[in-house]
């Protein structure tokens, strides 16, 4: 997908934001209802398939976690249960749901700051675009307390 000039006035970036997740749940109405309890059916249970389980660097660099970001993060000298969110690194889950919706969780972050901060977002799509699994334009980019961020293909116009 092709970087686009972009909107830099964050205002327009909220209103373009809150057209775009108006449209994904016009499509996925269940969205609305959705909860961490959601998400982790989702992505720990049964509720979804094709789980992938990551890290991100803050070059955007992915880093398979395998079962567990605790058991595998790949940084140095950092004691994940004590520090859930390392400066710099970015962790989440993706999965598919059974109608074939995939779904990209990323946690610690808002769509606020992802809106905010061209660097975050910069270093979202890096990673999106360098996963070791295929991610369809389509997919939709949520926070782990179920807030949508957009699709993937939404990401691009904020840069």
């Amino acid at each position: 997908m092709e970087k686009s000039k972009g909107v830099t006035n964050l205002e327009m970036r909220k209103l373009l934001w809150k057209k775009n997740v108006d449209a994904i749940l016009k499509k996925h109405p269940y969205l609305t209802k959705w909860s961490w309890k959601n998400i982790y059916e989702v992505t720990h249970g049964t509720g979804g398939y094709d789980h992938f389980v990551f890290w991100i660097n803050s070059k955007g660099r992915v880093f398979d976690a395998k079962s567990g970001h605790t058991e595998n993060f790949p940084g140095k000298n950092v004691n994940i249960r004590k520090n859930p969110n390392p400066k710099g690194w970015l962790r989440g889950r993706s999965a598919r749901l059974p109608s074939g919706q995939q779904i990209i969780f990323f946690y610690y972050i808002t769509p606020e700051e992802v809106l905010s901060n061209g660097n975050l977002l910069e270093q979202i799509i890096t990673a999106i675009e360098n996963f070791p699994i295929p991610i369809d334009d389509t997919a939709i980019v949520m926070d782990n307390n179920a807030n949508i961020i957009g699709t993937v293909a939404d990401l691009y116009p904020y840069l």
